[in-house]
Order: structure tokens, then sequence, then C-alpha cells
């Protein structure tokens, strides 16, 4: 295959994917005031925040508190966001929570709705809330949320959506990262003066270009036809698979439950 190097650069954060690939640019921002406004959108009419009244569900007065002491191991974070995204999960009462209610209310509102709820007892730590997705993971160096078209240089899709897909397919995309590559996608690896550069891989009328990861952006390998070079396009997937213990039990539920609410 004739390809030669027509150069390589290596691309720090910036211009256009400034708070799209940036890891700390990209944490989201408290606003208590729309968490709110969505407070009273969604829950207000079947939840009270008031010490002893209730509506069709029950009353969420000092939930922060209370909602760390209702499942053994469960965080009152993770424990507000399955109520909402996996109702069914557990029952502090015999009330119905709405299935679905987490696609209605969206990902990003969800986040405030949260953030405003475990303000109202003075809470301002929110690192809990960012979640193994934004903390130990690592995730969004890699993975946007916002459902926009991929430009060329995004090493990993968009997980707009992805919580549409059952749990057992998200925990196994995970563990397995290629054994489910995403469609559009593809990867390559290619022997340059005797060092072997692989990435993903984007195919050109001029040429091709390699694309993978390095401490303070992207490596981006550019191939012109003009030479002898060999590639060859592989079934390996550049992100890392989490099945030799990289998260404890719970720090994988978490994560799980975060990219559950993704709808």
């Amino acid at each position: 295959m004739g390809y030669r190097i027509a150069g390589v650069v290596l691309f720090a954060i910036c211009s256009v994917l400034i708070g799209e690939m940036n890891y700390s640019s990209r944490l989201p921002q408290v606003r208590l005031s729309q968490g709110k406004e969505g407070f009273e959108k969604y829950c207000r009419k079947c939840h009270s925040l008031e010490a002893g009244e209730s509506g069709f569900g029950p009353t969420l007065h000092r939930i922060a508190s209370v909602a760390s002491t209702r499942r053994s191991g469960q965080s009152a974070v993770d424990y507000l966001w399955e109520s909402v995204v996996d109702p069914a999960a557990f029952k502090a009462t015999e009330g119905i929570m709405p299935v679905g209610l987490a696609s209605e209310i969206g990902r990003e509102k969800l986040f405030q709705i949260i953030s405003y709820l475990m303000s109202i007892e003075g809470n301002r730590d929110y690192a809990s809330l960012w979640g193994v997705f934004y903390g130990k993971g690592k995730c969004a160096e890699c993975h946007i949320l916002n459902p926009v078209n991929s430009a060329d240089y995004l090493l990993a899709p968009s997980l707009s959506g992805v919580g549409v897909n059952d749990e057992a397919y998200l925990r196994e995309s995970l563990n397995c990262p290629s054994c489910y590559l995403s469609r559009g996608y593809r990867f390559g690896k290619a022997m340059i003066e005797d060092e072997l550069v692989s990435g993903r891989l984007i195919e050109r009328e001029d040429g091709l270009v390699l694309i993978n990861r390095k401490d303070s952006g992207f490596l981006v390998t550019k191939i012109s036809k003009e030479d002898d070079i060999e590639w060859s396009e592989t079934k390996t997937s550049l992100m890392p698979a989490y099945a030799d213990g990289a998260f404890s039990g719970e720090e994988m539920d978490d994560l799980i439950l975060f990219l559950r609410s993704l709808r």
C-alpha cells in the first residue's frame, strides 16, 4: 500500500475542541437555580420538601441525609440518580415513580435537580455528582455527551443516547470495548521508520490519518499515497478494558448508572 508520512503533529487541546476534549473544563457546572426550576417542573407535583408533607410520593425533606441511609453501601447521590433512572431498583414506599422520567428530564437537567436536592441542607461538595465518568475513569477525556456529528479528529464517539442500551450491553462494552466497535470508528496501524504507530483510522483521497492520545492532546499521523508504507486495519479499540479490576464493583455500578441516564 503506497503511503508516505505527510506530517506528525502533536495537537494540544485547543480551538474548537476546548470544552469538548479537555478533562478539567468538561465538568458540569452546578446551577442551583436551574435545579430548583427543574424540581418545581418535574418533581413538585408528587414530592414535597417540607417535613410531614407528601403527595403521590414521599416527602423529600432532608433527602440528602435520608438518601444515604436507604441502601447499604450506596451514596446519597447514587441513590437519587437511581431513583429516577431506574425507579424499580428500590422502592422506599409504595408509591410509583414514572418509568421513563429520566428520558423526559434529560441528563443535564437531572444533574441540576440532584445538585439542588443535595444543596438544601447546606451540602456544597458536588464531587460525587461527577462520578467515575469524570473522575477516576477519565471517560470525558475522549467521549463527549452532546448529540453532535463527530469531527475528524475526535478519538471516540459521542455517548449521547447511549443509555437506551440495556445494562448488560453497557457493562460488556466497558469490560471488552473491542467486542462492540462503533460504526464510523475504524482502527489501524502502520510501521513508520521502525516505529509502530496505531490509532483511529480515517481514510482520505490523498492518504490516511491515524489518531491516538498523548498526555496533553492527540498524536495525529498523516500518511500520503506517495511512498510505500504498509498499514493494516485492526479490530482492537483504543479504549482500555476495565474487566481486570480497574474499578471496584461500586465504581462500575456508578459508571453504568451514569451511562444509563444518557438518554
